[in-house]
C-alpha cells in the first residue's frame, strides 16, 4: 500500500520536510489520515526523526474516542511501518508515484468543478496538467544552511544596498537589496507609475535587468515612459533626437527591460518567469490585482498570501521586488501618507515589506511628498518633497 510507504518515509525528519507539501490528509484513507496527523504534530513539536512507538503514544492521546475496532486497526497499521524497508532509490519512485496519483486526483476534482459550473478559472487546472506532463514533483529543499565566514557576514551587514535610489532619495535611503520586498503606494493619479518608471530607468542605466508587470496601465505606455525617463526627455524632445533615442533603446534599454502586459496573470506565472529569466528587479504594478490560484474564505486572506508569495519570489530568486498598491480614501488630499493608509492595510501586507514608500500630493502643483514610513533596510523614516516632471517622467 503506497500510503503506508509514504508514512514510513515521513518518519524521517529530513525526508518529511522535503515531501510535507505533498502530504494532504484528503489524499489518504480516513484511518491513515489520523496517523499522518500525528506524524505532522510530532515533527512540528520535536523536529527530529519519529519512532513508531512515539506515533502510537501520541495517537492514543489525540484520538481517545476511537472504537476498539478502529483503534486496533490503526495500531496494526502503525506497528506494520517497522516492517517496511525502503532503499533511497526506491523511495524516490514511491514518492513520484504518489505525487502522480494525488496530482491526477486534483486535476479530476478541478475539472469536475468546472464541468458543474462551480468554477470558471481554468488556470489552476492547466498548471496542474502541465506539471503532471512534465513530471514536476517539486521535491526539493526549500532551505539552505548559512555557513559564511564571519568576515563575509560583517561585510554583508556593512555594505550599502546594491540597488541604489536616484540621488535625491539616496541621501536618506541608499536603496534596496536582493531579497527585499518594497511597496510603493498612493491615491489614483498621484504618480505611482511615474515613480516606478523613474526607478526602473535608473536601474537600467546601471546595467540591471528589470521585469515590469503592468496590469493597471497599458504596458506600451509604461514602456514609453521608462524610455522618456531614461532619456530625460519629453515626447517632443525625444522626437528631435530620434537617432540618439533609437541607439540607446536598442543597445541599452531593450536588452535590460522585460515589459509584460499582464491582465489576468497569476502570482505563480510571475514566479516561474522570474525563475526562468535572469532579472535583478521586479515591478508588479499592481500586486493586489494579480491572480492567485487558491481558495480563500475572505479577501484579506488572499491579499496577505499574495504579498507573502511576492516576498518569497524576492528571496528564492535573489531579486528585489517592488509591489505597487493603492492608498485608501483616508489618504485623499493629504500631502504625507504612511502605511496605515495602505489600501486593505489590515491584511498584513505591510508586515511582509522591508520598505514602504507613500506618495502624497503636496500643496504646490506637481510636487509630491515621498514618505518612507517603514524601513528595515537602514532604519531611516521621514519625508522628501520632490518635483514630479510628468512629461519627462522624472522626480527631481
Amino acid at each position: 500500500m503506497i500510503e503506508k510507504q509514504i508514512l514510513k518515509l515521513s518518519l524521517n525528519n529530513e525526508t518529511y520536510n522535503k515531501i510535507a507539501h505533498l502530504l494532504k490528509k484528503s489524499n489518504f484513507p480516513k484511518e491513515v489520515a489520523t496517523i499522518l496527523d500525528v506524524v505532522e504534530q510530532c515533527h512540528k513539536n520535536y523536529a527530529r526523526d519519529i519512532t513508531t512507538e512515539e506515533v502510537l503514544a501520541v495517537h492514543r492521546e489525540k484520538y481517545p474516542a476511537l472504537t476498539d475496532t478502529a483503534r486496533k486497526k490503526v495500531e496494526r497499521d502503525i506497528v506494520s511501518l517497522d516492517k517496511i524497508a525502503i532503499g533511497d532509490d526506491i523511495a524516490l519512485d514511491v514518492i513520484h508515484s504518489f505525487w502522480k496519483r494525488t496530482k491526477a486526483k486534483t486535476i479530476g476534482e478541478e475539472a469536475l468543478e468546472i464541468y458543474l459550473g462551480n468554477k470558471k478559472d481554468v488556470g489552476g487546472l492547466l498548471r496542474n496538467i502541465n506539471e503532471l506532463n512534465e513530471n514536476d514533483t517539486r521535491i526539493s529543499e526549500t532551505y539552505r544552511i548559512v555557513d559564511d565566514d564571519i568576515e563575509d557576514l560583517l561585510k554583508y551587514v556593512n555594505e550599502e544596498p546594491e540597488f541604489e535610489f536616484p540621488p535625491r532619495i539616496r541621501t536618506s535611503v541608499h536603496g534596496v537589496n536582493r531579497g527585499n520586498l518594497g511597496i510603493i503606494f498612493a491615491r489614483p493619479e498621484a504618480g505611482k507609475t511615474t515613480f516606478c518608471a523613474w526607478l526602473a530607468a535608473n536601474y537600467i542605466s546601471k546595467g540591471y535587468k528589470v521585469a515590469y508587470w503592468a496590469n493597471e496601465e497599458i504596458a506600451k505606455v509604461v514602456k514609453t515612459r521608462i524610455v522618456l525617463s531614461y532619456m530625460r526627455s519629453s515626447p517632443a524632445e525625444a522626437k528631435e533626437k530620434m537617432d540618439e533615442v533609437k541607439d540607446k533603446f536598442v543597445n541599452e534599454i531593450r536588452p535590460n527591460l522585460y515589459m509584460l502586459d499582464s491582465v489576468g496573470t497569476s502570482i505563480q506565472e510571475i514566479e516561474e518567469f522570474t525563475t526562468r529569466n535572469e532579472v535583478d528587479i521586479v515591478f508588479i504594478d499592481q500586486l493586489d490585482k494579480v491572480r492567485i490560484d487558491a481558495e480563500f474564505s475572505r479577501g484579506d486572506e488572499r491579499l496577505k498570501e499574495l504579498y507573502c508569495r511576492a516576498r518569497e519570489i524576492a528571496k528564492r530568486n535573489n531579486v528585489a521586488v517592488w509591489a505597487v498598491s493603492q492608498a485608501n480614501y483616508e489618504a485623499h488630499g493629504r500631502s504625507e501618507i504612511d502605511y496605515s493608509m495602505l489600501d486593505s492595510s489590515r491584511t498584513g501586507k505591510a508586515g511582509e515589506a522591508d520598505i514602504i514608500i507613500g506618495i502624497g500630493v503636496a500643496e504646490e502643483e506637481n510636487y509630491r511628498t515621498i514618505k518612507v514610513s517603514k524601513n528595515k533596510v537602514n532604519g531611516w523614516h521621514g519625508s522628501i518633497v520632490m518635483y514630479m516632471d510628468r512629461e519627462r517622467v522624472l522626480y527631481e
